[in-house]
């Protein structure tokens, strides 16, 4: 049992801790980055998909302008709505 900083009782159970499995940096350049992240971590390319990269350990790479393209596209059909 664990208790909280108000004194509440709280009960976990071990089996559903949550995990961090991936990580998103945004970035302007794809290729810089993957270079940066191989050299200084030793992180390999797993699949590259047009401005959306997956590497080793969870790392995931993305274009900054793909970002923005898919955030602009739910601005504009939220505003539509």
């Amino acid at each position: 049992m664990i208790k909280s900083h108000n004194e509440t009782e709280v009960w976990f159970d071990e089996r559903k801790k949550m995990k961090l499995k991936n990580v998103l940096i945004v970035v302007k350049d794809i290729e810089r980055s993957r270079k940066f992240y191989h050299d200084l971590f030793g992180f390999k390319m797993i699949l590259d998909n047009d401005g959306n990269m997956i590497m080793t350990e969870g790392l995931v790479l993305q274009v900054r302008s793909l970002i923005l393209r898919v955030l602009s596209k739910g601005l504009k059909s939220i505003i539509r709505k």
